[in-house]
C-alpha cells in the first residue's frame, strides 16, 4: 500500500487544505495525540466510533482557521459522544503547553490524511485483519515526522 501525495491521487487535493490564506496549525503535541489514538485503534480495530474518531481527526487536518488552540485533536476526539473514557482516557485531558511548534507542511498534513482516509476505509469494509496491519505500520508516522522536526 502506498500514500501517493500527487494531486490528481488525493482523497483532498493539497491544494484545497489552507486556501484562502488560512493557515493549516496543528503542533507537533497534536502529532503525539494522533500516534497515540493510531496505536488505540490498533489494539482494538473493531471499536464501532474507530471511523467517528478517524472523522474527526481528519476534520483538524483540514482545518482552515487562524485561531490556534490547544488540544486539537483531543478535543475533536473527546467531543464524541458514547466514548469508552477508559480506553481514550488521554483525549479527556488538556495540556497546557507553552511550546508551539506548528506543522506547516501541505504535504505533510496530506499524508496523514490519506492514511487515516485508508484506514477509515478498511474500518467500513470491516475488513479487520487489514485495517490492524495497516495502522500497525503506520501508526508512528506522526511521531516520526514530529520527532524529525517535521520534514
Amino acid at each position: 500500500m502506498t500514500f501517493n501525495l500527487s494531486q490528481k491521487d488525493n482523497h483532498y487535493p493539497v491544494t484545497q487544505l489552507g486556501q484562502d490564506g488560512g493557515k493549516l496549525m496543528i503542533t507537533k503535541n497534536d502529532l503525539y495525540d494522533i500516534s497515540a489514538a493510531l496505536a488505540i485503534i490498533r489494539s482494538n480495530p473493531q471499536y464501532e466510533l474507530n471511523v467517528e474518531i478517524l472523522d474527526k481527526i481528519i476534520r483538524v487536518l483540514k482545518l482552515d482557521d487562524n485561531d490556534f488552540e490547544d488540544n486539537q485533536i483531543r478535543k475533536a476526539i473527546a467531543s464524541i459522544e458514547n466514548m469508552d473514557q477508559e480506553r481514550w482516557h488521554y483525549a479527556y485531558h488538556n495540556n497546557f503547553y507553552v511550546n508551539h511548534c506548528l506543522l506547516k507542511n501541505k504535504q505533510l498534513y496530506q499524508l496523514l490524511i490519506n492514511i487515516c482516509t485508508e484506514i477509515k476505509q478498511l474500518l467500513e469494509m470491516q475488513n479487520y485483519e487489514r485495517v490492524y496491519d495497516l495502522v500497525d505500520s503506520v501508526h508512528c508516522v506522526p511521531d516520526i515526522i514530529a520527532e524529525n522536526n517535521f520534514s
